[in-house]
């Protein structure tokens, strides 16, 4: 999951609109750069922060 977020996320565009099939929040999307700063999934800075905080 960490390299989907970091290699293949990366590359689309901060503006992009996301749908996903789970409601997180009350509003059933949100643009990609604003999941990315509040979403706590997208905060580890490497690989070995990511396995720290979900490791297997």
């Amino acid at each position: 999951m960490y390299e989907s977020l970091t290699t293949r996320l990366a590359h689309i565009p901060d503006d992009t609109v996301l749908y996903p099939g789970h409601r997180y929040a009350p509003e059933p999307f949100a643009p990609l750069g604003r999941v990315r700063h509040e979403n706590y999934v997208f905060q580890p800075a490497d690989a070995e922060q990511w396995l720290a905080l979900f490791g297997r």
